[in-house]
């Protein structure tokens, strides 16, 4: 797989992580739009697997949907394959900000990987 495919796989796992966390809320995109007080279509955007979110929107998005950090991790590695399933009552509570920044170097790692301005070829 070459990087702009890891890349791309990796965006489209975010955008279905944050969309089961909405789904798991029971939210449609239209509600948690009028929630976090943004278009329908923003929302759309965040969860789309070529939507490029920024951390403020990731953000807002488990803030909106009542989710942690480490649950959206959680439901990334299901997304990826790496563990087959979740239960939030299972999850453990870690501290969200820096599970935010091992999300922040991860997304910036890809990016830098994408922009061929990085030159390692693992994820941090």
């Amino acid at each position: 797989m070459s990087n702009s495919d890891d890349v791309s796989a990796s965006f489209d796992a975010l955008g279905r992580a944050l969309s089961r966390l909405r789904r798991r809320a029971g939210l449609t995109t239209e509600e948690l739009a009028a929630r976090l007080g943004i278009s329908q279509s923003g929302v759309v955007r965040v969860e789309s697997p070529s939507g490029n979110p920024t951390w403020s929107s990731i953000r807002r998005h488990c803030v909106g949907t009542h989710h942690t950090a480490d649950q959206l991790l959680q439901a990334l590695k299901v997304e990826q394959g790496r563990i087959p399933s979740f239960d939030f009552s299972d999850s453990r509570r870690a501290q969200d900000e820096e599970i935010i920044q091992a999300l922040v170097r991860q997304v910036d790692h890809y990016r830098r990987l994408a922009t061929g301005t990085g030159s390692e070829m693992t994820a941090p």
